[in-house]
């Protein structure tokens, strides 16, 4: 329906002030339209690019944290798997010393009994 209403003032504005007149008209209405477009997309490439470059500038920091938190992790680990290993090594060892000890124990409490203490 709009676009008839158009055509409708299109056609009375070519009749009141002639075809060439219309047609100059238009292309002054159209020079200023692509005009104000241009202007519109230049300004929309700046922010694009400002916005490019923010993002970049973020990208950078993220990824120079994620470096030094992989580090920090790689040095965790390191110390998780040498504490494991010592935790292992000596595990052996603990168990050896308190059958030791038992073994220790027992043989004081023969000795006490049969001394008759």
């Amino acid at each position: 329906m709009e676009g008839v209403i158009a055509a409708n003032d299109m056609y009375k504005l070519v009749s009141a002030i002639g075809i060439i007149p219309s047609l100059v008209l238009a292309a002054v209405v159209v020079f200023f339209l692509f005009r104000e477009q241009k202007k519109n997309n230049e300004t929309m490439q700046k922010g694009m690019a400002d916005l490019k470059a923010a993002s970049d500038k973020a990208d950078a920091q993220l990824l120079e944290q994620i470096t030094k938190l992989n580090v920090k992790i790689d040095c965790v680990k390191d110390e998780s798997i040498q504490k494991e290993q010592y935790f292992n090594d000596w595990g052996g060892w603990r168990t050896e010393f308190k059958d030791l000890r038992d073994l220790l124990n027992q043989w004081i409490l023969k000795e006490q009994q049969k001394n008759g203490n």
